[in-house]
């Protein structure tokens, strides 16, 4: 999700000569004097978005004051583009002095930027003749140009006054993103045989009218992803591949911004961190809630067609899910969660030490159900942190804890086969 940002417009004029625009202030200005771009004051440590290769007006700012308290004459802006400790000579230029702003020809030089990239822009004080040589700008200009140029150029004469550093970034480049919203378990249903985005719950609705109000338009630069979340991610991921590349055709882009909320960081993951799949077309990767270790209450579902009893969206949930059951004519919801099976549920089993016998934790995965996918997507962690996708996770804090972290188990074996490693202590 990237926001361009530009200064402050300045609006202070001084005619005087040989003063210069905000003198005491060392700052390199771009665009304004009746040009297509809007004027940027260009200040130490400033970031600044602008057109490439685009021509308008420049001229530098610096101090009227030397530091033995001598007027400065004249200066010169050398502009350099660093590349670590190196520079590169860019472009001398001069201290503000148009006279008629309605006439272009009659201004400052016009200056386009190349690169993107860090730059340092340095005060150079020229020596000049006696003040009653100075009848007006011009003649100003004309006795810069023919005694002090070249001077500037070399940097054999002159003091340096001040030096500033700043960032130019391409403003096309600056563009943001699509954003592609991928829900999480329940997330998803058909409707007219098409899977639109939690018609039930409404849990996106507030995300996607809050990108809305920011600038984003659903179906040109934001889209949603819904999917049948019973299925394994694996499966899911692919077909998230498929939307990027459709997304990316209407956006006639390389690369895209994902939201993913709970399980759908899963299904993000497996994309980026899929070898085969993978086609370096992630830029932002925003986590909200996402279970990277697992979620403790995917073992009721898994161990004994159970759901948190805590919740509105559990209990739709496991309504939605019982009717299935029926429907497909399986025994009970534990029967179709194994054995359809709805591998979205196990690819949530935690992958970490989360059952206790009385006081005792268990260590994992040792009498646990195992999650062979998470753990696979963890080891290989390092393919994400290395990917180049800026990553963003977020993750909830409320008052009162109501989300499981662990579960306290007895062996009994009266509900077998459910509950097959070990019975939620009192759950019934």
């Amino acid at each position: 999700m990237s926001v361009a940002l530009r200064s402050g417009i300045l609006a202070l004029f001084l005619f005087a000569a040989p003063s210069a625009l905000h003198a005491d202030i060392t700052s390199l200005v771009w665009g304004g004097q009746g040009s297509a771009i809007d004027e940027i004051v260009m200040t130490d440590c400033g970031t600044y978005n602008v057109p490439l290769e685009t021509p308008a007006p420049v001229y530098v700012t610096g101090p009227s004051i030397n530091p033995d308290g001598e007027d400065v004459f004249a200066i010169v802006g050398n502009l350099y583009r660093m590349n670590g400790a190196d520079r590169e000579f860019i472009v001398a230029l001069e201290d503000h002095a148009f006279d008629d702003p309605d006439d272009p020809e009659d201004g400052d030089p016009l200056f386009a930027w190349l690169a993107a990239g860090e730059y340092e822009l340095e005060i150079v004080e020229l020596v000049g003749p006696d003040p009653f040589f100075i009848l007006d700008n011009n003649f100003t200009r004309w006795i810069a140009n023919v005694f002090f140029v070249d001077v500037a150029y070399a940097q054999v004469e002159g003091r340096v006054l001040d030096t500033i550093y700043f960032t130019i970034e391409d403003a096309a480049a600056s563009e943001p993103d699509p954003v592609i919203i991928i829900p999480g378990i329940l997330g998803s249903e058909k409707h007219n045989d098409e899977w639109v985005i939690d018609p039930i719950l409404h849990t996106y609705d507030d995300l996607i009218a809050t990108l809305d109000a920011n600038g984003y338009t659903p179906d040109f630069d934001l889209f949603t992803f819904p999917y049948d979340w019973r299925v394994s991610n694996v499966e899911t991921a692919l077909l998230l591949k498929l939307k990027i590349d459709d997304v990316k055709d209407v956006c006639e882009c390389d690369k895209v911004d994902l939201v993913a909320h709970s399980m759908g960081g899963l299904v993000a993951r497996q994309y980026i961190q899929s070898e085969e799949a993978y086609e370096d077309d992630v830029d932002q990767l925003i986590f909200l809630g996402t279970p990277h270790l697992g979620a403790p209450k995917a073992y009721l579902m898994w161990e004994g067609g159970e759901t948190d009893p805590v919740g509105l969206s559990n209990y739709v949930l496991k309504k939605i899910l019982d009717q299935e059951a029926k429907e497909k004519e399986y025994a009970d919801l534990f029967s179709y969660i194994q054995n359809a099976p709805i591998l979205s549920v196990q690819e949530l089993l935690p992958v970490y030490d989360y059952i206790f016998e009385g006081i005792q934790l268990r260590d994992y995965p040792t009498s646990y159900p195992v999650n062979p996918f998470l753990e696979n997507l963890n080891i290989d962690i390092d393919s994400l942190l290395g990917s180049g996708v800026q990553l963003y996770n977020f993750v909830g804090s409320t008052p009162d804890l109501d989300t499981i972290t662990g579960i306290s188990v007895s062996n009994t074996d009266i509900y077998l086969p459910k509950w097959s490693d070990g019975y939620p202590t009192g759950f019934y």
